[in-house]
Parts: structure tokens; sequence; C-alpha cells
């Protein structure tokens, strides 16, 4: 009797876990949808059982692995990662936890990084799938090459997900707009 308790506890376990979201998948798989007949191109990740789809920039290539989707921008020497940071999750988006989350985002620069500057730290300039976001902004310095930086972080129960773009500051203000944009399109994350 006590296996059998223990056998339906833990695939109760089981099944919480892939529904609070834990098994997010960054491999992705190309999808379409459709709107008033017209055909659409998006990727799909597999979360379980259920499915989490998003619209890359137009012209963007992508590859991913379990915890990681890269995006490169056309003709640019730029990159865009979107992570699953698996048990990294962070409760309320509170002063305490900002300042966390931004000190960390410093030390994750690229080591020889210099004049480094805070150019923005936002707490929700959008809501990716109703969830709550913290974007930061940085300019910096690489051997002499001006950077800048976006971060966007998203609480996902116990994950935290990482939207970066990094590239060079001529480019940085069009690829941050498609890739801001780009996250509205999000659904099931």
């Amino acid at each position: 009797m006590e296996l059998r308790t223990l056998t339906v506890s833990l695939l109760a376990a089981a099944g919480t876990a892939f529904a609070d979201g834990s098994d997010l998948q960054l491999v992705p798989k190309s999808s379409t949808y459709k709107v008033d007949g017209v055909e659409f191109p998006q990727v799909a990740f597999q979360d379980g059982s259920k499915l989490v789809t998003y619209c890359p920039p137009k012209g963007w290539t992508y590859s991913g692995s379990a915890n990681v989707l890269k995006l490169r921008p056309d003709k640019t020497n730029a990159e865009a990662t979107i992570s699953r940071l698996p048990g990294k999750g962070i409760g309320d988006l509170d002063e305490k936890t900002r300042k966390t989350l931004l000190d960390q985002a410093v030390a994750d620069l690229p080591g020889g990084s210099t004049n480094v500057q805070i150019v923005s730290a936002q707490t929700n300039p959008l809501l990716i799938d109703r969830k709550d976001t913290f974007m930061i902004v940085f300019d910096f310095l690489l051997s002499n090459q001006g950077f800048k930086r976006s971060i966007i972080l998203l609480n996902r129960g116990p994950d935290l997900i990482r939207f970066q773009l990094t590239c060079g500051r001529a480019d940085f203000d069009a690829l941050q707009k498609a890739f801001f944009v780009s996250h509205f399109s999000w659904q099931n994350l």
C-alpha cells in the first residue's frame, strides 16, 4: 500500500513540474500560423505537454539547445539569445531583487569591458504572456569599440528567462526595436 501511495505522489509531483512550465526546451521547430488565410512563420518549443510559440524578427536566423535559443540579425555583427535559467526564479520584482539582477547583469558583461554605463533599468517595459519583466540597457567599450546590451528578465515560476541583445552602438536602436517587438508574439510562455 505504501508503494502505491509513493508512486501516486511521484506522479503528482511530475505532473506539477510539467504544469508549472519547468520543462521548456528551447530547441526550435519551424511552424506557421494563419491569420485571415495568410500563413506566417513562427517557431515552436516543447514545454512538457504544451507548445510554446514565438515569432523571431523577420530575417533573423536562429538555432537552439535545451536552455538557449540563439538569434542572429542579418548583415550585422550582433547576437541575441533567449536563455532558460532553471531554478533561478526570482519571486517579486522588489527593489532588492532588481538590485541583485542589475549587479548580476553587470558581472555578466564581457571580460575587459570598460566605461560601463547603465542607460536604463525599468520594471515591466512590457508583459510577456502576462508575466512581469525587468529590462536593463548597458553601454560599454570592449577593445575600444562601443557596444550596447539590453537584457529583459522574465520570472517564470521556478525558472528565469533572459532575453539578451548585444551589438555595436550604431546598430542597437533598430535591432533593439525588432527584438523588443518580437516579444509580443510569445504564446503559452
